[in-house]
């Protein structure tokens, strides 16, 4: 369980209709605080991750039948035949906070409704380390020629308004990035592609090509990413 450090007492006192005279509006001084986490050594101070509600809503029933089933669809496929994708951004996080968790807590995070954008970038890798090209998507309206000097080889850069993909951004990105790499597969070679289920990422067109590649897009649970799979993941 984790709070943040200006709002867990009002919270819970707040909660329970309860005013406490030693603190202005049911809000702690930060001494209250440091006091309170000298009497309790197994809580620590740690810089929150924010993520979205729904991202905090995934269970690990939803996680492990995610797994059961990539399991049974990625067995037997030819090495370099699975790729692995995620669309980041590079904006900073907004307003991270300091909050009170467990000592030695692995993943610290405050849900927020909102979350980071700007310029993204999609990278893929293939399960035996082959890295593609990145996909570079700016906030504007044009890609200027100075913002693509000196960049990565082989990078393909585009634009849109909100700095996100968006689903003709996505289709494009898959068909000069991944079909370019399953080409060397051949046509009825069984291969495996894995990303989340972004709306902008479930076009008809790219579930078609898939189809027609002998494609099998393994899309990951709403907003899980890397850590509700390793927290939920059971051995």
């Amino acid at each position: 369980m984790m709070v943040a450090m200006e709002d867990q007492d009002s919270e819970y006192l707040n909660g329970i209709n309860k005013v406490d005279s030693r603190f202005k509006e049911n809000r702690s001084s930060r001494d209250w605080v440091n006091e309170f986490l000298k009497r309790h050594p197994v809580l620590t101070k740690r810089l929150a991750t924010n993520i979205k509600r729904c991202r905090a809503a995934v269970t690990a029933e939803i996680v492990n039948e995610y797994f059961d089933n990539a399991e049974k669809e990625l067995a037997n496929l030819l090495s370099g035949a699975i790729v692995n994708y995620d669309e980041s951004n590079l904006k900073d996080d907004p307003s991270a906070k300091t909050v009170i968790a467990r000592g030695g807590s692995r993943h610290v995070e405050t849900i927020m409704d909102s979350s980071k954008q700007s310029t993204s970038i999609t990278a893929a890798v293939s399960d035996n380390g082959c890295v593609l090209p990145f996909y570079v998507v700016y906030k504007a309206k044009y890609v200027y020629p100075t913002w693509i000097e000196n960049g990565p080889q082989h990078t393909t850069y585009n634009a849109s308004e909100s700095g996100w993909f968006n689903m003709l951004l996505f289709e494009d990105w898959f068909i000069k990035t991944a079909l370019t790499y399953f080409k060397k597969f051949g046509p009825n070679q069984k291969k495996a592609i894995i990303g989340d289920n972004l709306g902008a990422h479930l076009s008809i067109k790219v579930i078609q090509m898939c189809e027609e590649n002998n494609i099998f897009a393994s899309l990951v649970c709403s907003r899980t990413e890397r850590s509700r799979s390793e927290n939920y993941k059971e051995s």
